[in-house]
């Protein structure tokens, strides 16, 4: 087995990944400082899937199925992995270089945010076809489809893009930008979205970004409630998190009936809060420290067939 040593992509607390929820809770970016996020498993995968792309299209393979069996970010790429997230993330890039009459890019390249300190994050395609400038992601997740249209994601990547030194000759200020995410392994949702912007509106979304920013750093910055708090990991420490399960649990069963509508769209919000209290729980058990009553305990192990049809 052959494992590739790559260090993990840098994270910016102003990256890409986070833009959608800050603009819409500005308070959360000192939340999150004070709750490092702890990569998981699927996260993990998602970051092996980019690697083992990224090292295809820099053509240091011969072929594309050379990268089975190698190990990236401490995930083996195994060949279920391979046919199921690579093949058609690759097949689907290819239709799009022929249908756009070829596309010159960078993959896995660093963008910064300008006029935003400390604020880059990585574009995993960044390029020019003939007509339009190209901003491309991958996503080898298995949730719910993302859509490239108003994606604050692909915004975010293209007008960074647009203001670094070694990705700005792909972008012109009257040339088209089309953002494209492909997501092979979605279970509900298109696997494949598109979005054409142009650079005005894309200025008008960093001057956007730039106010939260600022006042992401006033002491009262607001917070808000929403689909933005799904993967914020300074939930676990939002007021307003708590104070909604606190009223749920001042609830008597008779009004939990009668409110159910109400509430019943905030179950996967605490079930998801709760998760995060015990993994921060687990984080500083780990690291030494004590919780009264509590200690951690070796897994028990379990065994499984490699191979059901064999065994």
């Amino acid at each position: 087995m052959t494992m590739i040593d790559h260090s993990a992509r840098a994270h910016s607390k102003i990256g890409g990944s986070v833009v959608k929820r800050i603009l819409r809770c500005p308070g959360s970016v000192a939340l999150c400082e004070k709750y490092p996020s702890v990569e998981s498993e699927f996260a993990a995968e998602g970051t092996a899937c980019h690697e083992a792309i990224d090292l295809i299209l820099q053509n240091k393979v011969k072929n594309d199925s050379d990268v089975i069996g190698v190990t990236f970010n401490g995930i083996e790429m195994t060949e279920e992995l391979f046919v199921e997230a690579i093949v058609p993330a690759l097949e689907q890039f290819d239709k799009l270089d022929e249908e756009l009459g070829g596309i010159d890019f960078f993959n896995e390249e660093r963008v910064e945010f300008p006029e935003i300190d400390g604020a880059f994050g990585t574009t995993d395609i960044v390029g020019t076809a003939r007509d339009r400038s190209v901003v491309l992601d991958w996503k080898f997740g298995r949730g719910v489809a993302v859509s490239a249209v108003e994606n604050e994601q692909m915004m975010y990547y293209a007008y960074a893009a647009a203001h670094t030194e070694k990705t700005k000759g792909f972008f012109a200020y009257d040339k088209p930008i089309e953002v494209f995410i492909v997501q092979p392994r979605v279970n509900d949702g298109e696997p494949f979205t598109r979005w054409m912007t142009t650079m005005p509106q894309l200025e008008a979304f960093a001057l956007e970004l730039k106010k939260a920013v600022a006042l992401s750093e006033e002491p009262d910055a607001p917070l808000a409630l929403g689909a933005h708090c799904k993967f914020c990991q300074g939930k676990v420490g939002c007021p307003l998190y708590q104070n909604q399960v606190q009223a749920v649990g001042h609830l008597d069963p008779a009004t939990l009936r009668a409110e159910i509508e109400q509430w019943l769209p905030w179950a996967d919000t605490m079930i998801a809060w709760g998760n995060d209290l015990k993994q921060l729980a687990h984080d500083l058990l780990e690291s030494g420290q004590s919780i009264t009553g509590w200690k951690l305990v070796n897994k028990r192990a379990t065994r499984k067939w490699a191979d059901e049809e064999k065994a």
